[in-house]
């Protein structure tokens, strides 16, 4: 980086430096694309297609440097880039491996929520790592990779259309443009599902701790899929699904304390982060395991409508979500056939609908939510992409 090292950042307000670093990088970014269409990797259709994400992108991150309030963590993971870059280990405490846990009943968990992101995005050489925009750029590279290795999963064109116009949606655009980890969140998760669903043990293995490491609940959540495709075979046939459920309920109440303890250590948690004093105040503790089951119904349905629209902001995501199933109804109900008598289907819907009740149990400030969100339910969006077989609109795809 040819600017000043023991500069944190550069905002737009250092007008000159920002375009210096963000021009390159979208060039650089522009340059990845071409020569995935070199190689075959992508048409010239879809060429055009990320070239045009890429600089939607730029814009994007342009106009939050007037609203640096909306994502106040953002910097945390470019700091840690330039350490990692700048030192090959991690000087910044907070880059650094930590422990979190509640109290000593509940769970334990291994954290490197910011440092390994920070070394997975240091093997990209792009250009410039000067601003928050640089992690934003990053964040729409390992998207566009996720599509190139989705391709070889999505046969018809169709289904890639379906798959494109997903990655225009609101909180899929947002989200895998700015400097935050929640895209590379997504991104593993897609990996990891198919290579799960694929029986491929050892990247499964690393993918999931990699998901473990970065974000502990998306981890726990996939966990459930891992052990019920590579240790129950749940996927192969009904009766294993239904072993499988029923040995993972006893374990939840065995694990009852532990499982409540953590799910309150969450909750507290989000909401001093989110700055929700008034609700620390009142804050009622999940107290029976058995409640929390009886009542995860109503939260999936009030967690796949979230979040609701009290303000322009989260009524542009509420209508996203009613898009989102719009989409699950249509992808399911005509491939009803094929869905209702695979097992693994199931096992792909308990384990998106556990990440979406977790959260929204978890999870009061409506925006958090949305950005926590989408990593479950686009990747279940997207194995049905994946799944389907019907085409839904022959003249648009004539003409493409």
């Amino acid at each position: 980086m040819i600017f000043d090292p023991l500069v944190d950042y550069y905002s737009i307000n250092n007008f000159l430096i920002y375009f210096f670093s963000e021009i390159p990088n979208l060039i650089f970014c522009c340059l990845v694309v071409v020569f995935f269409l070199f190689f075959k990797m992508l048409t010239s259709k879809e060429m055009l297609f990320w070239i045009f994400l890429f600089f939607i992108t730029f814009l994007i991150n342009i106009l939050l440097q007037f609203t640096p309030s909306l994502f106040p963590d953002i910097g945390g993971y470019l700091r840690c880039i330039k350490d990692f870059k700048d030192n090959f280990y991690f000087d910044e405490i907070s880059c650094q491996t930590n422990i979190g846990s509640s109290s000593e009943d509940s769970l334990s968990f291994v954290s490197l929520k910011k440092g390994l992101p920070a070394i997975v995005y240091s093997l990209i050489p792009i250009p410039s790592i000067a601003t928050f925009s640089s992690v934003g750029m990053l964040n729409k590279l390992f998207l566009l990779f996720s599509y190139v290795f989705l391709k070889t999963r999505i046969q018809s064109k169709e289904n890639l259309v379906l798959l494109a116009l997903v990655f225009l949606l609101p909180s899929m655009l947002l989200y895998s443009s700015i400097g935050l980890r929640d895209n590379l969140v997504f991104v593993a998760q897609i990996f990891l599902l198919y290579f799960v669903l694929s029986n491929k043990f050892l990247l499964s293995s690393i993918f999931l701790f990699f998901l473990f490491a970065i974000k502990t609940q998306n981890g726990i959540v996939f966990s459930f899929l891992y052990l019920g495709v590579f240790i129950f075979r749940a996927n192969k046939n009904f009766k294993n699904l239904i072993i499988f459920s029923f040995l993972s309920l006893g374990l939840i109440y065995i694990l009852g304390d532990q499982v409540l303890a953590t799910l309150n250590f969450f909750k507290i948690a989000f909401l001093v982060e989110t700055q929700e004093v008034a609700l620390v105040r009142t804050f009622l503790p999940f107290e029976s395991v058995t409640s929390v089951l009886i009542y995860s119904p109503v939260e999936f349905i009030q967690g796949i409508l979230r979040p609701f629209p009290n303000s322009l902001r989260s009524s542009i995501f509420f209508f996203e979500s009613i898009v989102q199933i719009f989409l699950i109804i249509l992808l399911v109900t005509t491939n009803k056939r094929a869905f209702l008598k695979s097992p693994e289907f199931y096992l792909v819907f308990f384990s998106f609908a556990i990440g979406i009740i977790l959260n929204s149990l978890i999870i009061e400030n409506e925006f958090t939510y949305a950005r926590y969100k989408y990593t479950f339910i686009y990747t279940f969006i997207i194995y049905l992409i994946s799944m389907n077989k019907r085409n839904f609109f022959p003249r648009l795809l004539n003409k493409l």
